[in-house]
């Protein structure tokens, strides 16, 4: 300790004072200590509350995990029947067997038999004024029938569509594929527009509220 020359007061000196800054570090103050045992008692009383919608508890998306068991060499591997089977049964390609013909709109449709001229396989209508010849993809919203040079496998064009479904850019899938981006094109956009009339046609069947409840005056 020393004192002050000029007014005679006791002044700490270099070693007690210190001392003192390392007890304050030491010992928070009593609003520090009143802030930190709020935060605990916050945070282990705190409960988790899992957002619920419809009724079902949302789970979270990684899509980095995601496998659908299918792929692109897989989808191409597929040809004939078998390709035109997988696509029925996945509820991409609708069966025409045994329904009415589009064109005239009488009578039923055959079972798909292959035409060996024309590498397709088609429905056949066998009333004599009709004579209708439908390939298993014509009238589809997004699969589109060629012939010629022109002509896409529908094994190419399911491919396509796995990419569209899957998130491929379109600049990107024609070069997976090696195929012509003018087909890529074509069944990203026929894709989207299928997805719009779906759309469309299900925000028409919505019903916000309750449209049994009476309300009654205020």
């Amino acid at each position: 300790m020393r004192w002050h020359a000029e007014e005679g007061h006791e002044v700490p000196g270099e070693a007690e004072h210190s001392m003192a800054k390392s007890q304050a570090r030491q010992s928070p103050s009593l609003q520090e200590a009143f802030c930190y045992e709020d935060i605990g008692d916050e945070k282990s009383s705190h409960k988790a509350v899992p957002y619920v919608r419809h009724g079902k508890k949302t789970e979270k998306n990684h899509q980095h995990r995601q496998r659908w068991g299918l792929s692109v060499h897989k989808i191409l591997s597929f040809s004939g029947f078998r390709l035109v089977q997988w696509l029925q049964q996945e509820k991409i390609l609708p069966n025409m067997s045994n329904t009415t013909c589009l064109k005239c709109g009488n009578g039923t449709l055959s079972k798909a038999q292959y035409r060996k001229d024309r590498d397709q396989w088609i429905h056949r209508r066998s009333l004599q004024t009709c004579a209708a010849r439908i390939r298993v993809e014509d009238y589809h919203p997004i699969f589109y029938a060629s012939a010629g040079n022109s002509k896409i496998p529908l094994n190419i064009q399911a491919a396509v569509l796995y990419c569209a479904i899957a998130g491929v850019p379109r600049n990107s899938a024609h070069l997976l594929l090696d195929v012509d981006h003018k087909v890529v094109e074509r069944i990203y956009s026929n894709n989207e527009a299928a997805r719009a009339r779906y759309v469309e046609k299900k925000e028409k069947e919505i019903i916000y509220g309750d449209p049994h409840r009476k309300f009654g005056r205020m």
